[in-house]
């Protein structure tokens, strides 16, 4: 299953062309609650030299300023104690290089094999650091204390170099995610966190090689917040597909974009994320609060149109989690805002929004706070329209108006005074168009 469009509900299928309805809100009831986190996927990190260059005219190789961490003997970089360790939602990360120059570094990370974390720190008074990837070429300025925060770096994007620019001496520390598991449930080294976001671990499975996976729960009242079921699976040939099935029956499947093995952090490597609210129009519709379903997972030849039936593939591994998840803070464009998400290994609050009806267009400034702010867009009932998230006039991501909506691009922002809007493209508003632009603030 690879994402919202890769989802094939039984239910959406006989209610092609209903936009944005309760029932196929609820029925394909994917919310996106992954959205860009889902495809950071985690292995097992082996820790190798920072490559860094000055970034002058002449370009000049800087050897390694300290290898390793031991905690009998602290280590000083541009004058600040470098951390032997460092955490990012749960996971610890430990201390592999570091290296100082003066006012520009440029972190070659291509030789590590698993994410990492960045940490910095500056002399002087000044603590501002502007970050850029080569990766997506988006400058971050960030201001923070000496080795207070991070930039996580996920696998993907280890091949692109990580420049950072401050005025005076600069330093940077690197990390590497080790073996200790959060807590949760954790099976051949992949967990199910216990906590993510502002939701809690209650029922989660991870399969043996070639297994099937079942979880049952007890659904809530939705005044008291919700469930939400995370899958992910490795090693599902691609004509093939996993079926999420409730009470027996088939309610979606699509294909595995898992690799040959399952990721360290199964939450943020999840395929699909589901919630699943009392009643589940037409799939359970006497079920209630308090009633238990059963959650099954199971591969499948991909059906086409027709009911997916089992096969055992060798190898394959299936893993399921259930989440409690507190009420949401609102409803933007008919879909649910959780008060708290993860997004670039860092937690983050709601903390405004701002939204449209029947208009082409919302804008508005980021809400005043001490650190970046996330921006996310939502989108309902817009047709055939292109959205689009801009700053400053540029546009940063981008989807179709087609399917169901809901939330889209979440890009951490960095400079205050930056404008930010969501623009439809393509086609006109309708009346019941919905368009909002959702902020939240960075909590560690």
């Amino acid at each position: 299953m690879n994402g919202t469009e890769d989802l094939r509900s039984t239910l959406a299928r006989h209610a092609e062309g209903v936009e944005d309805t309760g029932l196929a809100d609820r029925a394909t009831a994917v919310r996106g609650r992954v959205a860009a986190a889902r495809r950071r996927r985690r292995t097992a990190a082996a820790a190798g030299a920072v490559g860094v260059a000055a970034a002058v005219a002449a370009v000049a190789v800087l050897p390694t300023v300290l290898t390793g961490a031991d905690p009998d003997r602290p280590r000083f970089l541009a004058g600040a104690e470098v951390p032997t360790a460092m955490t990012s939602l749960g996971f610890t990360y430990e201390l592999a290089d570091g290296v100082e120059a003066e006012d520009r570094l440029r972190l070659d990370l291509s030789d590590y094999d698993g994410p990492v974390l960045v940490s910095w720190a500056t002399a002087g008074d000044d603590d501002r650091v502007v970050l850029r990837s080569s990766f997506d070429r988006r400058a971050e300025v960030e201001r923070a204390a000496d080795f207070s925060t991070y930039r996580l770096v996920p696998r993907e994007e280890l091949g692109s170099p990580l420049l950072l620019r401050s005025d005076g001496q600069i330093a940077a520390a690197v990390y590497t995610m080790t073996d200790a598991a959060p807590a949760g449930l954790t099976v051949d080294g992949s967990t199910w966190r216990q906590e993510v976001a502002d939701g809690t671990l209650v029922e989660a499975s991870v399969s043996g090689p070639g297994e099937s996976s079942s979880i049952s729960a007890t659904l809530r009242d939705p005044a008291e917040g919700g469930l939400v079921q995370h899958v992910a699976c490795a090693g599902v040939p691609a004509d093939h597909v996993v079926v999420q099935a409730v009470d027996d029956v088939p309610a979606s499947w699509g294909p595995c974009a898992g690799g040959a093995a399952l990721p360290r952090d199964l939450v943020e490597g999840a395929e699909s994320v589901t919630d699943l609210p009392p009643g589940l129009d037409g799939l359970l519709p006497a079920a209630r609060a308090g009633d238990q379903v059963d959650l099954d997972l199971y591969v499948a030849k991909d059906p086409g149109l027709d009911d997916p039936v089992e096969v055992d593939v060798p190898g394959v591994r299936l893993a399921q989690a259930v989440y409690e998840v507190p009420a949401p803070v609102a409803r933007v464009a008919g879909f649910d805002v959780p008060r708290v998400v993860e997004q670039d290994g860092h937690l983050w609050r709601y903390r405004d929004r701002v939204v449209s009806t029947g208009e082409a267009r919302v804008a508005a400034t980021a809400p005043a706070t001490d650190g970046p702010v996330l921006v996310e867009g939502y989108r309902g009932r817009t047709g055939g329209a292109l959205v689009a998230l801009r700053r400053d006039g540029v546009t940063e991501v981008s989807a179709s108006g087609a399917g169901l909506g809901g939330r889209f691009g979440a890009v951490a922002e960095y400079d205050p005074d930056a404008r930010w809007s969501l623009v439809l493209r393509g086609a006109p508003p309708r009346d019941d168009t919905e368009l909002g632009l959702v902020f939240y603030e960075r909590l560690d």
